[in-house]
């Protein structure tokens, strides 16, 4: 028997992780007022999402080994993409908002 649920779980999760990292990549080169700014910033944010993200196996491990299934380290993964969503909403676009604050 084929279960969906799971598919339909890893679509969502591959489209918003997926979706939402070269959005995040973007941030500093739009944000930054000169190059060097950017690349510093670019460095920081790449240096701390790896450190972070190589923490997920490990992670995704202890979960199975306490709780016996995965749900705890999806819902963590979900919310953490929630969390991200809303930050680049937040940030947004440095240019959009010098141009409305021309007007």
């Amino acid at each position: 028997m084929l279960h969906v649920s799971p598919w339909i779980a890893s679509l969502f999760i591959a489209f918003g992780a997926g979706g939402l990292f070269p959005l995040a990549l973007i941030i500093p080169i739009e944000e930054a007022s000169s190059v060097e700014e950017a690349t510093s910033w670019s460095a920081i944010m790449q240096f701390g999402g790896f450190m972070l993200g190589s923490l997920g196996p490990a992670f995704f491990g202890l979960t199975v080994d306490l709780f016996g299934n995965f749900q705890p380290a999806l819902i963590v993964m979900l919310v953490t993409i929630g969390i991200m969503i809303v930050s680049i909403y937040k940030i947004g676009n440095k240019a959009l908002r010098a141009e409305q604050a021309k007007s």
